[in-house]
């Protein structure tokens, strides 16, 4: 999750205005811990906020795929493929996104609708507790469908599943949204 730790994105912005730049495309790691410095930086450099917003009054540019719909569109591809028999785990960062927080309320929207629970799965921070709470959902009989929307969450579920396919013999599926 270190790409988009909130101290290290702060650190990036903060170089790249000492470097004396026009302007800066980011994606806010944080839709609420980083609001105050985006405006604050925003006042030195044009910002143009790229697929997460910030939670700000002020006029900053953004640009985003339809997140919402993103999020249901997957929730119809998984009832679509007949996986909602068991519990459906969102697993996410403790990161604040609004990209993410939106593709979770379309799927959600559209995955009740099943009548299937669905647990959302916040994981730590730290790498090792990240291993270990990966493989404790593995480990859940219920738990036979997981979604991500981070990049960095799905690669780590994706590292996790071949051990428990060839190792512990169990099935889950995995939907989520990359990046490329």
């Amino acid at each position: 999750i270190k790409d988009n730790d909130i101290e290290n994105q702060k650190e990036l912005i903060q170089k790249e205005v000492d470097k004396g730049i026009d302007a800066l495309v980011i994606a806010p790691a944080d839709y609420e811990k980083l609001t105050s410095y985006i405006e604050e930086v925003n006042k030195k450099v044009p910002i143009i906020l790229f697929e997460s917003n910030v939670n700000t009054k002020e006029n900053i540019k953004y640009i985003s795929s339809d997140n919402y719909n993103l999020g249901k569109e997957l929730a119809e591809e998984v009832i679509r493929n007949g996986n909602t028999r068991n519990k459906i785990e969102i697993v996410k960062s403790k990161l604040n996104s609004s990209s993410v927080s939106e593709m979770i309320e379309g799927f959600y929207d559209e995955i009740i609708k099943s009548n299937k629970l669905v647990e959302i799965i916040e994981l730590s921070e730290d790498e090792k507790d990240i291993a270990k709470e990966i493989e404790n959902i593995f480990s859940k009989e219920e738990g036979n469908v997981i979604v991500a929307f981070e990049p960095n969450i799905l690669a780590s579920i994706g590292k996790h599943k071949k051990y428990y396919i060839d190792i512990k013999e169990k099935e889950h599926e995995i939907y989520g949204v990359g990046s490329s």
